[in-house]
């Protein structure tokens, strides 16, 4: 530094991306063997651990597995538990209904730390598997770009746009990826498509700009069958840093938990 300067290193942001919680209702229930509950916060606490505190969290979906406002009330509670009163986007995944969501969670569809802006995009559609975009939120999220005074920004969604390489799991992509492509294409500013549904780590080509999905913070799906299956990774998440320089890196992140699925219905 020269003699009667200043140089301030630049700033850079932290965000927790979570997914695919799949919460019940009753504490004492499991999900295929499994307290959904008690790995999602494994899950946040690793990412603690090693990486926090966050500027902000992203839930990108499937936040219930039975989706009434009292499942999404423990969600809220868990996170709040290391996150109370941080910046945060819920977003609906298949399993998730809008109008017990929208009693728990605000309904802000944007994050913005310093020059990045995080933008939520609904592929959502209650009750159903496979992943869809309305029309009305592709002009919302066009014209929300349009607006943006930010240099970069990331998209969040819950379903992938593009096939994932697992037969079963490609019936529940965005029935119009194309669409999403397409925004993903027409801005430079877009930095990564960050996404969840699919229940393992993953960096998908297709795209201008990488589309990441995250583990799921309870079991994660094997990938390539044609049938359902589970393997034995631990429950995880995605940490994004996202710098002032319209860099961003990115890690996942294990909890050490020892998953003990039961899948005896689907033998």
């Amino acid at each position: 530094m020269a003699a009667g300067g200043s140089s301030a290193a630049p700033r850079s942001y932290s965000v927790l991306q979570v997914s695919d919680l799949h919460l019940l209702e009753d504490p004492s229930k499991r999900l295929l063997g499994v307290d959904t509950a008690e790995t999602f916060e494994a899950v946040v606490a690793a990412a603690l651990h090693s990486h926090g505190p966050f500027d902000a969290v992203i839930v990108t979906g499937d936040i219930a597995h039975e989706p009434s406002v009292a499942t999404y009330e423990r969600a809220r509670e868990i996170l709040w538990r290391y996150h109370r009163g941080g910046a945060a986007l819920w977003l609906p995944g298949n399993h998730d209904v809008m109008h017990a969501m929208a009693r728990v969670f605000p309904t802000d569809d944007e994050l913005v730390l310093g020059s990045w802006h995080v933008i939520a995009i609904d592929t959502h559609v209650d009750e159903t598997e496979q992943g869809s975009i309305a029309a009305r939120e592709l002009r919302r999220v066009t014209n929300r770009l349009a607006a943006v005074e930010g240099k970069s920004v990331v998209i969040a969604g819950h379903h992938p746009c593009v096939s994932v390489g697992t037969p079963w799991l490609d019936r529940g992509c965005i029935a119009n990826g194309e669409d999403l492509l397409h925004l993903l294409e027409s801005d430079s500013r877009i930095a990564a498509y960050v996404f969840g549904h699919i229940h393992h780590a993953a960096e998908i080509d297709g795209a201008r700009c990488p589309m990441l999905a995250a583990p799921s913070t309870c079991f994660q799906f094997a990938q390539g069958g044609t049938r359902f299956g589970v393997t034995d990774a631990a429950p995880g998440c995605r940490v994004l840093r996202l710098k002032d320089s319209g860099e961003f890196e990115s890690t996942v992140i294990r909890a050490p938990y020892e998953l003990k699925v039961d899948l005896t219905k689907f033998h």
